[in-house]
């Protein structure tokens, strides 16, 4: 599964000018085994007993109520209070809580291997940060209240069914969110196994099940940086460079009135003026970004072992999901990629570009660059034990 495989029939050009963080989007498949594969009901009770889940990772609501904290706390799914408490959660509390109209919410793309495959291809398409999680509401019943949320999400309706209405973000902010529950609803349908509901940010909504079935739905949240973590990083690497921002403020600080600091500000202000430079703003965002990224678990332990085999005409290729910016700070090249952060020569800035670029198998043998042989052969295994690289399939040499 991945993003284009998820959206369709919609392509991806479509859904970014006509929906993405515009309007509602309702793709009706009649396809019920759509997401085989994902995750199921049978998977909850497994993350539950064994995954060492807790809260927030573990939520249960009512009705926009959540299951009041003394209730978690006593059946162990607040964690240990004292360090060295490692009693188990009773997973007991789960179900009755369940029995009793409450959804189980788990967050679990570092639970589900699958599911964290399914992330990453949403993330490769978007450049955003996405978490997962599943909603298991009993039948006749209803977890949130009428709410809008400040990230987008796709709903992808794995079991049971779901009744939805999405209203349009109304004029003035309001938390009661009255007036629009009075109006007509952009969307008002049942979606149901394999059917896919895209929901922008700032739309409220509210969704509940029908009687006789349970429904099990995974959610994607999109968290969309902002034109603020841009500006925030340009300006952190002003103020790095700039000794004029590091300087203390003066003694007694809060006897002082704010504005006798007015022309000092401006000064300050200036200099970020004429020095912030966007490229670098997003140069760092998108190294944060990238190191931030957890590595898929995709065997890589094998090519750990394969290490010592690898040649001049060992066949490689990055790994799934590696999302990687290779950027120039100083007088060398920084590389950063899911789970590392490399700090690289400039003399094998020519090799990285193509390593970067590369979306089929290669040899150290086929990379450009000023590199000798021996250079080509040694960066390919630092990247192969770094996590970027790994041996293709059935490709060993030696």
């Amino acid at each position: 599964m991945d993003f284009n495989r998820l959206i369709q029939p919609i392509d991806s050009s479509r859904f970014f000018a006509e929906f993405w963080q515009r309007a509602p989007l309702l793709i009706e498949r009649d396809a019920p085994r759509y997401y085989d594969g994902t995750a199921g009901i049978a998977d909850v009770d497994g993350w539950l007993l064994h995954g060492r889940v807790r809260y927030p990772e573990l939520k249960l609501t009512k009705n926009g109520t959540p299951l009041p904290a003394e209730t978690l706390l006593q059946s162990g799914w607040l964690g240990g209070i004292l360090p060295g408490d490692e009693r188990p959660a009773r997973v007991a509390t789960v179900h009755e809580a369940y029995r009793n109209g409450y959804t189980v919410v788990l967050r679990v793309e570092k639970l589900s291997p699958a599911v964290a495959a399914l992330c990453r291809s949403v993330e490769v398409a978007l450049h955003h940060t996405l978490i997962a999680e599943l909603f298991l509401t009993p039948k006749e019943s209803q977890g949130f209240a009428l709410h809008a949320d400040e990230h987008d999400v796709f709903v992808m309706q794995l079991s049971g069914a779901k009744r939805w209405k999405v209203y349009a973000p109304p004029a003035q902010p309001s938390p009661e969110l009255l007036e629009v529950e009075a109006g007509t609803p952009l969307v008002d349908a049942v979606v149901r196994p394999g059917d896919l509901l895209y929901v922008p940010l700032g739309f409220p909504h509210q969704a509940s099940t029908m009687d006789a079935q349970s429904s099990l739905h995974l959610s994607l949240g999109v968290f969309t940086f902002k034109w603020s973590d841009l500006v925030t990083q340009a300006l952190q690497a002003v103020t790095e460079e700039v000794p004029e921002f590091r300087g203390p403020l003066p003694v007694e600080l809060l006897k002082k009135d704010g504005a006798a600091f007015q022309e000092k500000l401006k000064t300050l202000i200036g200099m970020l003026w004429e020095r912030a430079d966007a490229r670098v703003g997003h140069e760092r965002l998108a190294l944060n970004y990238c190191n931030s990224l957890r590595p898929l678990a995709d065997g890589h332990f094998a090519d750990v072992d394969a290490l010592p085999s690898i040649t001049l005409d060992t066949e490689l290729e990055q790994r799934p999901g590696s999302i990687c910016h290779l950027a120039r700070q100083r007088e060398s090249l920084v590389l950063a990629f899911p789970g590392n952060r490399l700090k690289l020569p400039l003399a094998a800035a020519e090799t990285l570009e193509s390593i970067v670029a590369a979306e089929a198998p290669f040899t150290a043998r086929s990379l450009p660059g000023n590199l000798d042989e021996k250079g080509r052969l040694t960066l390919v295994m630092r990247l192969v034990s770094a996590g970027l690289l790994h041996v293709r399939r059935g490709a060993y040499d030696g």
